[in-house]
C-alpha cells in the first residue's frame, strides 16, 4: 500500500504545525514537522463536547499562549502569508475518500511574495517543491504533518540541491520521531 500525500488547506492547521512543530531551517527552506493530531478529520465541536478542560489545562494552555506569542521568526510570518496566498490547489475533497487502511501523511506549502513579486515564479517554486517532495517519499512518515516554507535562494537553486535539502530534513526528522514510525492511526 503506498503512502498518500494529503493537502493541508486550513490557515488554522498551518499555524498549529508552525507554532509547535519541529523546525528544520536550511539554505533553500524551512520544514516544520508534526504528528498528524488524533482527530483528524472530526469538528472542533464534537472535540470540545468530548473533552470538557480542567481549570489546570486552562493554566497551561494560557502560559503556551503566552509563549506563543512571544515567538517572532520567519514560520510566523510565513503563516501571516497563508492568509494571502494559497497553500494546495486540488479539486479532489481528501477526507471524504479516506479508509482506516489509509497510510497517510500531509504536506503543505508556503511562498511568500517576499520570494519574487511574480505569480508565475512563485508558482514554479510551489511546483518544483511539490517534485521534490515526491522524489523524497521514501523519507516521509506515516502520519505526519509537514509544511514547507520557501526561502529567498531557491529561485537560484538548482532542482537537484533542492531535493539533496528536502531529503537531508526529511531524514533528521524520520530519525528523530522514530516512535512515531509505529504510531497508532488518528481516529475518524
Amino acid at each position: 500500500m503506498s503512502l498518500k500525500i494529503l493537502p493541508i488547506r486550513k490557515t488554522s492547521e498551518f499555524n498549529a504545525i508552525g507554532n509547535s512543530g519541529q523546525k528544520f531551517f536550511l539554505k533553500n527552506l524551512i520544514v516544520i514537522s508534526k504528528p498528524t493530531p488524533p482527530f483528524y478529520g472530526e469538528s472542533s465541536k464534537n472535540c470540545m463536547q468530548n473533552n470538557s478542560p480542567s481549570q489546570g489545562d486552562l493554566k497551561n494552555d494560557q502560559q503556551n499562549l503566552l509563549e506563543k506569542i512571544k515567538i517572532k521568526d520567519e514560520v510566523l510570518i510565513a503563516s501571516d502569508m497563508v492568509k494571502k496566498t494559497s497553500a494546495i490547489s486540488s479539486k479532489k475533497n481528501p477526507s471524504k475518500k479516506f479508509n482506516d487502511k489509509q497510510i497517510f501523511c500531509r504536506a503543505g506549502f508556503t511562498v511568500s511574495k517576499n520570494i519574487s513579486k511574480l505569480a508565475n515564479v512563485r508558482n514554479l517554486v510551489k511546483r518544483r517543491l511539490k517534485e521534490a517532495l515526491k522524489a523524497n517519499i521514501v523519507y516521509l512518515n506515516n502520519y505526519q504533518d509537514y509544511i514547507f516554507i520557501a526561502r529567498k535562494d531557491i529561485v537560484q537553486s538548482k532542482y537537484q540541491e533542492l531535493v539533496k535539502d528536502m531529503a537531508f530534513a526529511l531524514q533528521q526528522i524520520k530519525k528523530n520521531n522514530k516512535n512515531y514510525v509505529n504510531a497508532s492511526k488518528p481516529r475518524r
